[in-house]
């Protein structure tokens, strides 16, 4: 499901930057209409929320997570240039990626971390499959560019989950 989702997403990386332009190098090309074929409307863009698979193929094509998976299915870092797990494995701490901006313009840092993991934790918040969740206390912003994950029980595939 996952290379799936990762050939979708490659192809329309391909499509939207568009064929040979003769030569010439004029830059990334904005505005137009990227118009994109999948079988039904996706229920829902909240990455907490997603009950289909279109949804997260979708979402997987908007947001980006602290983590990823390579071709072999290692952790690699995405968002998170590194981590630690403190030896008791009752917290995690990522070291964030820099220089990183949201579309509108606003620095991801380890406030909206803590902010998205505030969310997530929220009882007010729908999530459809709240599974690893569960382990999930609370964050701490340490600094701008770490955050610290405070776990409930202690989860061994806490960093695979992560992607």
């Amino acid at each position: 499901m996952r290379k799936l989702a990762l050939l979708v997403a490659f192809g329309l990386f391909a499509v939207a930057c568009g064929g040979s332009n003769n030569g010439s190098s004029t830059g990334p090309k904005h505005g137009g209409t990227l118009t994109v074929a999948i079988g039904i409307d996706p229920d829902t863009l909240d990455p907490a929320a997603q009950t289909t698979t279109t949804s997260s193929q979708v979402v997987d094509m908007m947001a980006e997570t602290l983590v990823g998976l390579d071709k072999d299915g290692k952790v690699v870092p995405l968002l998170a240039t590194s981590w630690t797990a403190a030896s008791d494995g009752m917290s995690y701490t990522f070291t964030l990626r820099s220089g990183v901006k949201f579309s509108d313009g606003s620095d991801f840092n380890a406030q909206a971390v803590k902010t998205s993991l505030d969310r997530l934790n929220s009882p007010d918040t729908f999530k459809a499959q709240p599974g690893v969740l569960k382990a999930i206390g609370s964050g701490d912003a340490v600094d701008a560019t770490h955050v610290k994950i405070n776990m409930r029980s202690q989860l061994a595939a806490f960093i695979e989950a992560m992607t």
